[in-house]
């Protein structure tokens, strides 16, 4: 069992551990595992790519996207869908694909005395996401809480996210969230709590 849902959210996060953010059910409805970015390893990536089965993505303050020349991939938010940000890879040898060098591009991208966006090649394989410029406050998004959370863990406001899907390739579902929650010791929160901790602690 848990205690405060964001307290044991940004207590793992700071150990380097593993958070689940569930959005709630008029949104999409469903979980994301979620990692702060400075903490990404080729282990980390690997299991995330193989337990959460979803797009790894990772999410950054559009400050952090425009330092390091990362344009959104659609000129205009038509909608309350996720801001895809051009796709990279870090300026390394290899194609980017592999866990190892998605996490080494993922740290470099959470990493602030990296601010040249000349050491990122576009397209690449580690997909950015834009925080709404507004926040969680905003957008209660996924994007939006797992910033939110790495914020309020004092680490760099970027993290990496995966959708969390079941056998049959299908989003998990809340009952199937808890369960993967308790038999794996991973914290699970949701963005309403996140919203409601940043407005009783602004």
């Amino acid at each position: 069992d848990f205690g405060d849902p964001v307290d044991e959210a940004v207590s793992a996060l700071r150990t380097k551990g593993f958070v689940i953010i569930e959005d709630d059910a008029d949104r999409e409805g469903e979980g994301d595992l979620c990692l702060a970015a400075e903490h990404a390893t080729p282990y980390a990536i690997n299991f995330m790519m193989r337990a959460a089965a979803g797009l790894v993505c990772v999410a950054l303050t559009p400050e952090r996207c425009e330092q390091l020349m990362l344009p959104p991939l659609r000129v205009k938010r038509s909608d309350d869908s996720p801001n895809f940000v051009m796709p990279c890879d870090l300026l390394r040898h290899g194609s980017g694909i592999s866990a190892s060098e998605r996490a080494e591009t993922i740290r470099a991208l959470a990493d602030p005395t990296i601010t040249a966006g000349s050491l990122f090649r576009t397209p690449g394989h580690v997909f950015g996401l834009s925080v709404h410029p507004g926040g969680l406050r905003a957008r209660a998004g996924h994007t939006e809480s797992a910033v939110q959370l790495c914020q309020i863990a004092g680490l760099q406001p970027a993290a990496v996210l995966s959708e969390m899907l079941d056998s049959q390739g299908e989003p998990m579902c809340r009952a199937e969230l808890m369960i993967y929650s308790a038999s794996n010791g991973i914290p699970i929160v949701t963005t309403a709590e996140i919203l409601k901790h940043l407005c009783e602690h602004p």
